[in-house]
């Protein structure tokens, strides 16, 4: 059985509003951006009655703006730092999420590949600031 006391963290953080508010963004950015190699291509099969071919094709560019973004990674945080780059990267994914809801039926599927593009190229960043944030920098 293991100690009781030996947990991560205490939590009396939960009763810190900006923990709680920290958490619950982390935790809704991630899924958002998760989702969205699944769902996405899901949506354009069911909705837009493409092959699985097409719908796969449409997340190439967030595959490939992945790739080349990671060069960019630790120049951006070491020029704007953690805080205002953890807080931008949000605000941006969740414009990016939000725009994917805008199209109807009759929209071209070209209207995804460039959100999905940038979402590629900006769904990096949760996982490199927390490796920049505890193991990188002191």
């Amino acid at each position: 059985m293991r100690n009781a006391t030996a947990v991560p963290f205490p939590l009396s953080l939960f009763q810190v509003r900006t923990f709680r508010v920290g958490i619950v963004g982390n935790l809704a950015t991630r899924l958002g951006i998760s989702s969205i190699p699944l769902l996405l291509p899901l949506m354009i099969q069911i909705a837009y009655k493409q092959s699985a071919v097409t719908s796969g094709w449409i997340i190439a560019p967030m595959a490939i703006t992945a790739m080349f973004g990671k060069s960019y990674v630790i120049k951006i945080l070491d020029k704007f730092g953690y805080r205002q780059t953890l807080m931008t990267n949000t605000f941006v994914i969740g414009v990016l999420i939000c725009l994917l809801a805008i199209p109807d039926i009759h929209t071209s599927l070209y209207w995804f590949i460039p959100i999905i593009a940038v979402l590629g190229f900006f769904q990096l960043y949760p996982v490199y600031l927390d490796e920049y944030h505890f193991h990188c920098r002191p």
